[in-house]
């Protein structure tokens, strides 16, 4: 039997891979293109040398993402996306309290930034990525609406009307929320963020206590 034959045997389009196959290798040039900016780096980062790594043709990534711009757009989407649904996870586990979730937000971040440095970091290279995509554009709104919907009800909880000085504060806790997270992954405390194992606790109790100042200055100044 051909290998038309088969094809058409078996209920698939000639010519045309499955569209589970599709997924597979969309999921695998992802996640290859994580790997080498995770280790060399935005700036390295290259369509070409992205499929001979996940052995597959040169034309593939280009075929799923239309160029580079595209992949590290999709892959900021996702990150978004991931971002936003360990927000909701943390922030469930924190009960009812407004004040209590937007602790659990702004942790959140921090530890995503923390564990995922490629991901974070690309995710505001506007320089690199189409910020105007509509996928990448409808995964940031939905991430800033958890961010922005968890300081808006500590500001209820509080009894503060939602003016344009609230809108200030908000905007201020987000940004020390983000700088929090850009500079303990820059080191900027005076520790790398990934020491080795033996190191590791010392390091995560540094961040925990950074964290807590930063946490207890911002709900203040929210409620103040």
């Amino acid at each position: 039997m051909t290998k038309t034959a088969r094809n058409r045997k078996a209920g698939r389009p000639v010519g045309r891979p499955p569209a589970e196959f599709s997924e597979d290798l969309r999921r695998k040039i992802l996640d290859v293109a994580e790997t080498m900016i995770e280790r060399d780096g935005l700036e390295a980062f290259a369509l070409r040398e992205c499929a001979r790594r996940a052995g597959i043709s040169h034309g593939a990534p280009a075929h799923h993402f239309g160029d580079k711009t595209g992949l590290l757009t999709e892959f900021a989407a996702e990150a978004f996306d991931e971002l936003g649904r360990a927000i909701e996870r943390r922030m469930a586990r924190a009960g009812g309290d407004s004040v209590a979730r937007l602790r659990a937000m702004a942790a959140a971040y921090i530890e995503f930034a923390l564990a995922n440095r490629a991901k974070f970091q690309l995710m505001f290279r506007v320089d690199a990525i189409d910020g105007s995509a509509p996928r990448l554009a409808g995964a940031h709104e939905a991430c800033h609406a958890r961010i922005y919907g968890a300081m808006t009800a500590a500001l209820t909880q509080s009894g503060r009307l939602m003016d344009r000085r609230s809108l200030s504060r908000m905007t201020l806790a987000w940004a020390s929320i983000h700088g929090f997270a850009t500079l303990a992954l820059d080191g900027g405390f005076g520790s790398p963020v990934w020491p080795k194992p033996s190191a590791r606790p010392a390091a995560n109790r540094l961040v925990q206590e950074l964290l807590d100042g930063v946490l207890d200055e911002m709900c203040r100044g929210l409620a103040g």
